[in-house]
């Protein structure tokens, strides 16, 4: 491998090992931000008669758990939403150069960024044995995905689904696209531990991708 394609491999390996640092800081202050209301930490993301979410906190750095008084379910909303802030990005850094298997499945656009109408896709069941994200429902219920594709891709578009809810990260996908016109019908399926659970599937597969074994 060129040195320069080495050099810039160790510098996105570098920025998404950073960012998943981040990401696990957070997923493990969320769980216990949950220690007391598992009811929540199984139910749905949003309160369906208000239709919103816990705000993300823009600025500051992983914050550890710790220095929190109690548990509270609202400070936890806010630690899962600041993981599927980055966590996409994290991902995005760790295919910069050699994007299987996001390439083979069309998941990834010629300027980098995700593909939103292709992972638009994996919202509604695709068989019986190939559930769609809005039909997952708690995790206590059926995988994540029939295999590692399966799993892998239904975790990305979970991810992208809820960091665009705060994020507006559809941005200049096509107006009329079914991303759009769905997202909203599938954030409000999502339950909270099914977003802990796509966040650790794609923390470990990128991790386990920076060190070779992806």
């Amino acid at each position: 491998m060129p040195t320069e394609r080495v050099a810039t491999w160790d510098r996105f390996a570098r920025e998404s090992f950073e960012l998943v640092r981040a990401v696990l800081i957070y997923h493990r202050n969320a769980l216990d931000m949950y220690d007391d209301t598992p009811e929540l930490l199984h139910g749905p993301l949003r309160d369906p008669h208000s239709h919103t979410v816990t705000p993300l906190p823009w600025s500051g750095e992983p914050v550890l758990s710790n220095v929190a008084s109690a548990p509270s379910p609202m400070l936890g909303g806010m630690f899962v939403a600041s993981a599927s802030f980055r966590l996409p990005v994290a991902v995005l850094k760790s295919v910069e150069l050699s994007a299987d298997p996001f390439e083979e499945h069309k998941l990834l656009k010629r300027d980098g960024d995700w593909n939103r109408e292709a992972l638009c896709r994996a919202f509604e069941d695709k068989g019986v044995k190939r559930l769609g994200v809005k039909g997952l429902g708690c995790c206590n219920g059926p995988p994540l995905g029939e295999d590692s594709v399966d799993r892998l891709r239904n975790a990305l578009t979970i991810m992208v689904v809820h960091r665009d809810d705060f994020a507006h990260g559809e941005v200049g996908q096509p107006a009329t696209g079914d991303y759009k016109r769905q997202r909203e019908g599938v954030l409000d399926s999502l339950r909270v531990c099914r977003i802990l659970e796509a966040q650790r599937e794609l923390s470990t597969w990128t991790l386990d991708r920076l060190t070779g074994k992806r």
